[in-house]
């Protein structure tokens, strides 16, 4: 087939998916909540910020990277900041289940991810269908698809898949609007057909958004640029764009830093449910973390990470430096090539496509579509 399928949505499906993405947020929770004890009280708190190892393989945890961006606040920011994170954790029985439950001592020097016993804690995997996951993502991932044409003649070679932005709206501002108008930046973090995440470095919108505020960009902002090293096929491309009403700045950075953590997280927990559940998912994943994986499970764990990401921020809400809007299985945008011949109707350009941010109180509606350049 020559179709290329545009993702829109992604809901994880499979069961023992969620369980996974269940412990890999309760542990990223935790890691947080060990790192701003430890900066508040470090004589109580003994984590020490280095970076994790599991499985003789190092990582930098989300703790270690929640410090850095800890360290960049203000005095009075970093009270409100401690409050609101402890404030959460009260009214989150699950998580205090999960900490009592796996045993984790937050006034240790080890990391959460360290104290977390694998082999124990993932015996509730019982059946990760490997096989489904090697075929196809959208049998774990239910996804809105786009199905277009086949053409007739066969194009040149693909070179490059662009990702490019035609214009934002403001729907409306964040509260409360009284304090003058929105600064809205841009960033993101991208997976490419070999399970690379990228960072998409933050771009300044406008400092001047107001209900019904409406940004063409001319020519059209291109938001990714990948490039194609090879003829093999399928190939598959996630975007998940991060963004936020800007006060401090910086938030393009951390979030793509937190993002690569969370994936190495994800890529642990599946390695070690691979061997409770069959060694095919260990294998897949390789037992590097921090490198790429490529194909499909590569594709799910990036689309894990961002829903994960995107649970936090809504965790965190009132205790980040700026606005950042919640990410949610409406914010990833992917497509799927099945060989060098796919297009988009018979056209290299891609309809142009809707997504809704909606947080603060506020609302804004970002167009996009995807491009195929050909040598």
């Amino acid at each position: 087939m020559n179709n290329i399928k545009v993702t829109q949505k992604a809901v994880i499906k499979d069961p023992n998916l969620m369980l996974i993405k269940e412990k890999v947020e309760n542990l990223c929770k935790a890691s947080i909540l060990q790192s701003i004890s430890a900066k508040r009280d470090s004589n109580l708190y003994k984590y020490d910020f280095k970076d994790s190892k599991i499985n003789k393989q190092e990582f930098t945890s989300l703790g270690t990277v929640f410090g850095k961006y800890y360290d960049t606040l203000s005095v009075e920011s970093k009270k409100n900041f401690y409050k609101n994170v402890y404030t959460k954790n009260s009214s989150d029985q699950k998580l205090t289940q999960f900490i009592s439950q796996s045993k984790i001592d937050l006034k240790k020097n080890l990391s959460v991810f360290e104290q977390f016993n694998f082999a124990s804690d993932l015996q509730f995997v019982t059946n990760i269908n490997a096989k489904l996951i090697e075929n196809t993502f959208s049998s774990f991932v239910s996804t809105e698809f786009t199905t277009l044409a086949t053409p007739a003649p066969a194009p040149k070679k693909i070179k490059e898949v662009h990702f490019k932005l035609e214009s934002i709206k403001c729907l409306d501002e964040t509260d409360p609007e009284f304090l003058g108008s929105d600064k809205i930046a841009i960033g993101g973090a991208a997976t490419d057909d070999k399970g690379e995440t990228s960072k998409i470095s933050k771009r300044d919108l406008g400092s001047n958004f107001n209900d019904g505020t409406n940004v063409n960009f001319n020519p059209d902002l291109l938001f990714k640029r990948f490039v194609l090293n090879d003829n093999t096929y399928p190939k598959s491309f996630v975007i998940i764009p991060f963004l936020a009403e800007i006060d401090n700045g910086g938030f393009s950075d951390f979030l793509n830093e937190a993002y690569k953590s969370i994936k190495d997280a994800v890529a642990i927990l599946l390695g070690a449910a691979g061997a409770a559940a069959g060694a095919w998912i260990g294998a897949q994943i390789g037992g590097t973390v921090g490198s790429a994986v490529a194909g499909p499970i590569g594709t799910i764990i990036g689309i894990l990470a961002g829903l994960i990401l995107g649970a936090l921020i809504g965790w965190l809400v009132q205790s980040l430096m700026d606005d950042i809007f919640q990410i949610t299985d409406e914010h990833f945008s992917g497509i799927t090539l099945e060989n060098a011949s796919s297009n988009f109707n018979g056209n290299d350009t891609s309809p142009v496509y809707r997504m809704i941010f909606s947080d603060h109180n506020a609302r804004y509606r970002l167009k996009y579509y995807w491009e195929i350049v050909r040598a």
